[in-house]
């Protein structure tokens, strides 16, 4: 929760959301990381928040600065290996306290205001665990705390020498813990205390001034799966203290802790939750033993928030301690997604354990259905939307459809009917004909199985299926199936390599295609005359149904494509998987028009077209609406033009003048012409100022990154307006690239993202930044940096490229072609001469 109690903070994916409390509605959307946001911290100021991530193995981990009040990254700080675990700023916001994962184990110390390291140690001594959890101190600017496997340890910061001291909590007596949470009061009385909880299901009572515990609570019953969140709420005096306490399988109370001294003087401490009320525990959820991950409080706790490990966030009345369920995604990798027929403000979806169904316009759930221990691989509804056809990876096939609860008299999902034993190596992809009398299912295995569906009379769904057929041609796992809009055949995708198109009136194959990649999806072309393959290969085949003939291989990705579909009138594609991006390109074309940006994982199996939005599955969890960037036909020089909008509320306008500085940042494959520059700016044009010379002749992957100051300056003409329009034009070359190997790869991408926008008279409360005053760059000036809203996250240029293997016919003709032309101007000087000659002696 932040400091100004109107706004929640939580992360989705690789993203931040930052959420309207009152409306429920998120107000932005912080995107700067490249993987899986793991930890959060706001500033006691809350000016800051900070933000660390995961990455690979082997790479370092980003930990980024934002600035609240614009929503924009400050900085990108760089030191710990693999994984942010915690962070947490000092009392006094001058510093940023991280902890490294498992693979790194060091506690570094940023200094804020020079935005670089400052100290930083090993966390734990060899001999310990892993270091989870940390927590800065409410009364000193200098201690903090960090525990984790048989590691407490109580930090004091030595900034003039920068430093930082650990001191060992002695825990004493043999007994050892794995603290999974923190929370630290010492800003009320003397001596503070440290709270620990445990995967014991206890709490550790640490004395901040002696670091020797005090005192451990519960002595008898203990928590069930440990005690995964703390927050600290009053203190009735210096012994009796009121906490919110969270629990592994669960549980969530409101909890006393009353500390004493016994007649032998030694100090004695009880927990007892608070009289009148039960703890509180998710009866839906509670046979899944989803845990506690944290608590937010807004205010004093009146209201706090409490998110837990299955992806709920829950709203809680602090005096009945009755809560409210308000957010809830996914919380493992949602393997298909499946629109109703015509209808597209519904959506289902499963994932492991659970299939939920979605009201899209709202992002509520509305129904769920679990089973567990078990995973739902795909799924499927029939034309009438009545029943949910899964494929489990128990080898069955659950048909559920919806019914009354006898006991709720509440419309829930229930299983109709199963077909046991589908497959015996799970069900790894399933479809139903439009005529909904026939059911498709593939396996592990390789096997496709064609099902006759008998419908009930009385209710006019199906009610059994029987087996009618068993097809035994792939033999690897089939991963899709699709059904031609006639019901004619269907055609399979499998990871060995093949894609076969079956007739269902004979249950025989009718063509096969082979290809060396492991394909993981299928789907038919315009007018279901052409068949569209990807896979590992990281290529968009299209195949001639009929003779099954390779017509055209495209360039689909950097990385496996998981998913592809097309739209219903056939005249766009998507694709996405390994390389996290979703791309919309053009059936006839191939060009790439769109690029979805968004996910931190990569996308799995399915997407459906929808009339709006384009919906995407990931690895994390998460269903995106994907809006992306703008990808344009490059040409190797070209004007770029930046139109900039500013309400007129916005500038100050008292002075009659007003200046812009865009700072655009160019790729490698793009370069800007000095003397073109020159010469563009005394006919009207901008005044350019680089970072650095710019070699106009080096090919791209001899080229880097560099900056361009772009100055402009409104007319005072213009500041009479409501709206003020700016538009920028910069002339741009593309770099020579380096031949493909692939001959159908005759583009590559550049991708340009837009720039950062700085005026000198701007009325918004903006960050101040230092910027060169003109192209002259004699002095700097202080800008103000202004948030804005763009019609896309890019710009993408398609740049023309050679064929490797054409590399000698090139050189030969270019040969040739220098040989004649010095020829001829040697022709052209001799015959000037003895022109000239002839003159003279005439």
């Amino acid at each position: 929760m932040h400091r100004d109690n109107k706004h929640l903070l939580y992360p989705l994916g690789c993203n931040i959301i930052i959420e309207d409390v009152s409306t429920g509605k998120p107000e932005n959307v912080l995107a700067a990381h490249s993987d899986v946001v793991t930890c959060l911290a706001i500033d006691n100021t809350g000016n800051y928040i900070a933000s660390g991530q995961v990455t690979y193995m082997g790479f370092k981990a980003a930990i980024v600065l934002w600035d609240y009040e614009t929503k924009k990254p400050i900085c990108e700080l760089s030191l710990h290996k693999v994984k942010i675990e915690a962070l947490a700023f000092t009392l006094d916001s001058k510093y940023l306290i991280s902890l490294g994962g498992r693979d790194d184990g060091s506690v570094i110390i940023w200094n804020l205001a020079k935005k670089e390291a400052l100290c930083g140690s090993s966390a734990q001594v060899d001999s310990a665990g892993i270091t989870h959890c940390l927590a800065s101190s409410r009364a000193l600017n200098d201690v903090f705390v960090t525990a984790g496997n048989d590691t407490l340890r109580v930090w004091q910061l030595d900034a003039p020498n920068r430093k930082i001291r650990p001191t060992d909590v002695q825990l004493g007596g043999g007994i050892k813990r794995e603290v999974i949470c923190i929370e630290v009061v010492d800003h009320l009385f003397e001596p503070g205390y440290v709270f620990c909880g445990t995967t014991s299901g206890d709490i550790l009572g640490i004395n901040m001034k002696s670091c020797f515990l005090q005192f451990l609570v519960p002595h008898k019953e203990r928590f069930s799966l440990g005690v995964s969140a703390l927050s600290f709420i009053a203190a009735q005096d210096c012994h009796t203290l009121e906490f919110l306490l969270g629990t592994g399988d669960g549980l969530l109370g409101r909890y006393e802790i009353k500390i004493s001294r016994d007649k032998k003087d030694k100090i004695v401490a009880t927990l007892k939750h608070k009289a009148g009320l039960q703890p509180w525990q998710d009866e839906k959820k509670s046979g899944q033993k989803s845990a506690i991950n944290s608590i937010a409080k807004r205010g004093k706790g009146h209201m706090f928030f409490v998110g837990t490990e299955n992806s709920q966030v829950y709203r809680f009345n602090f005096a009945e301690l009755k809560a409210e369920l308000i957010k809830t995604c996914h919380w493992s990798q949602v393997n298909d997604i499946a629109f109703p027929n015509g209808f597209s403000e519904v959506v289902v979806t499963c994932q492991e354990e659970e299939i939920r169904v979605w009201h899209l316009t709202t992002g509520t759930e509305l129904r769920r259905y679990t089973v567990a221990n078990m995973t739902c691989n795909a799924l499927c509804i029939d034309k009438s939307g009545k029943l949910i056809f899964t494929a489990w990876n128990d080898g069955r096939v659950r048909v559920l459809g919806f019914g009354k609860n006898p006991k709720t008299k509440q419309l829930e999902m229930v299983e109709k009917f199963v077909i046991r034993d589908a497959h015996n190596k799970g069900v790894t992809a399933i479809a139903v004909t439009n005529c909904g009398t026939k059911l498709i299912t593939g396996g592990g295995e390789g096997q496709v199985r064609v099902w006759k569906l008998s419908t009930d009379l009385e209710t006019g769904i199906a009610a059994r299926a029987d087996l009618v057929e068993n097809m035994k041609e792939h033999k690897g796992s089939v991963t899709a199936i699709q059904v031609h809009p006639e019901d004619k055949e269907c055609v399979t995708a499998s990871t060995d390599g093949s894609t076969i198109v079956w007739d269902l009136n004979t249950c025989s194959r009718k063509q096969i295609f082979l290809a060396n990649t492991l394909f993981k999806c299928v789907c038919y072309g315009a007018k279901g005359i052409h068949i569209l393959t990807s896979g590992t290969d990281r290529k968009v085949a299209f195949w001639d149904k009929t003779d099954g003939i390779l017509l055209r291989e495209l360039e689909g990705s950097k990385g496996a494509i998981n998913a592809m579909d097309i739209s219903c009138d056939g005249t766009i594609y998507v694709t996405g998987g390994e390389q996290k991006l979703l791309k919309v390109a053009t059936y006839e074309e191939g060009t790439t028009t769109h690029v979805g940006v968004g996910h931190s994982e990569a996308i799995t199996k399915h997407w459906k077209f929808v009339q709006k939005p384009l919906l995407s599955l990931g690895e994390e969890g998460t269903a995106e609406d994907v809006g992306g960037g703008v990808s344009l036909p490059g040409l190797p020089g070209s004007d770029l033009k930046t139109t900039l909008i500013i309400e007129k509320n916005d500038i100050e306008t008292e002075n009659n003048a007003c200046s812009v500085l865009l700072i655009e940042s160019l790729p490698s494959g793009l370069y800007v012409d000095a003397f073109q520059l020159e010469s563009h700016a005394k006919m009207g044009g901008p005044k350019v100022l680089t970072d650095m010379p710019v070699d106009t002749e080096a090919p791209e992957y001899l080229s880097g990154q560099h900056e361009l100051y772009v100055f402009a300056t409104i007319p005072p003409e213009k500041l009479v307006s409501s709206e003020v329009m700016v538009t920028i034009s910069l002339p741009v070359h593309a770099r020579y690239h380096k031949p493909s190997i692939d001959v159908d790869k005759i583009y590559v991408p550049i991708v340009m993202y837009h720039p950062r926008v700085l005026l000198n008279c701007s009325k918004q409360e903006s960050r101040k930044v230092e910027a060169p005053c003109d192209d002259q760059n004699m002095s700097v000036c202080s800008w103000a940096e202004v948030t804005y809203r763009s019609d896309s996250h890019f710009v993408e240029f398609q740049v023309p490229v050679g064929y490797v293997y054409d590399t000698r016919v090139v050189v030969f003709g270019t040969s040739v072609v220098i040989i004649l032309g010095c020829s001829f101007l040697l022709y052209i000087i001799a015959f000037f001469d003895n022109w000239k000659i002839k003159a003279k002696e005439s």
